[in-house]
């Protein structure tokens, strides 16, 4: 598989569903309750994106330190609505991440430099039903999908033989997803939530997984504050685009209820 092997870092503001109120988990049938969570993403991304023939192989790896040297963009937001037992949850992301690096051209011999970026932008729609819940304790189940647009490009310096200088793929595509959340209050004012999904089955992207793990501290009636780790996986390889990357690092956000 050709491919670009990668790791970058992204550090953007974002927006997941990290923290719900401490101390607020017993649920009511009336009215519906919404939060959104702003938060930033200390993420190390590696793995590889080939846009296809004829495009040459290259690779880059970055660490945490370079985020912002090769963050180009980025963009995240969410939030959750609850009624009684029903969960909704949405989630919209968008990062460009870009780097040059010298890669070996076989068929002409010679190595040159290469600029590599990839964008992504996904929205995830998710709808539930919360199968235990208790004053400290709530287990959500919850089914979707998530929509992703994608552009993986390469640059050479000028045009080389059979090579533009320019090698382009975008592809859109949407994943089935499953998914359970639980969150727990173990003290006043603190709490922790564990959510996880799987999804693709091959509909969309191969495979595509993601978990993440916060504990969230209650600053006032309607403000809470959030520190974990977040993973994201994805697999697609369809006609000619392969990507097959992996992401994670430490999150920390601020959740606002209302």
């Amino acid at each position: 598989m050709r491919a670009i092997s990668y790791r970058a870092g992204l550090f953007g503001a974002a927006a997941l569903s990290l923290a719900t109120p401490s101390g607020a988990c017993a649920q009511t049938a009336e009215p519906w309750r919404f939060q959104v969570t702003p938060y930033v993403w200390a993420v190390g991304v590696q793995g590889s994106v080939d846009p296809g023939e004829p495009a040459p192989a290259g690779s880059f790896e970055r660490s945490f330190g370079d985020i912002l040297d090769n963050l180009d963009a980025a963009f995240f937001l969410t939030g959750t609505a609850r009624h009684g037992r029903v969960v909704l949850a949405g989630d919209m992301s968008y990062a460009s991440v870009s780097e040059t690096h010298d890669v070996r051209i076989p068929f002409a011999g010679v190595t040159l430099p290469v600029d590599a970026s990839l964008r992504q932008f996904s929205a995830t729609l998710l709808a539930g039903y919360s199968v235990v819940e208790t004053p400290h304790t709530v287990l959500d189940l919850l089914a979707g999908a998530r929509a992703y647009d994608v552009t993986a490009e390469v640059n050479l310096p000028a045009p080389l033989g059979p090579l533009p200088q320019t090698l382009s793929e975008s592809r859109g595509w949407v994943d089935p997803i499953l998914a359970v959340r639980l969150r727990h209050d173990f003290a006043p004012r603190w709490s922790v939530i564990a959510y996880g999904d799987v999804g693709g089955f091959q509909i969309g992207s191969e495979l595509t997984w993601q978990s993440f793990a916060t504990i969230n501290f209650q600053l006032t009636p309607s403000v809470y504050l959030s520190a974990g780790y977040r993973t994201q996986s994805i697999d697609y390889d369809r006609r000619g685009l392969n990507i097959d990357v992996d992401m994670s690092g430490p999150i920390i956000g601020t959740t606002f209820r209302f």
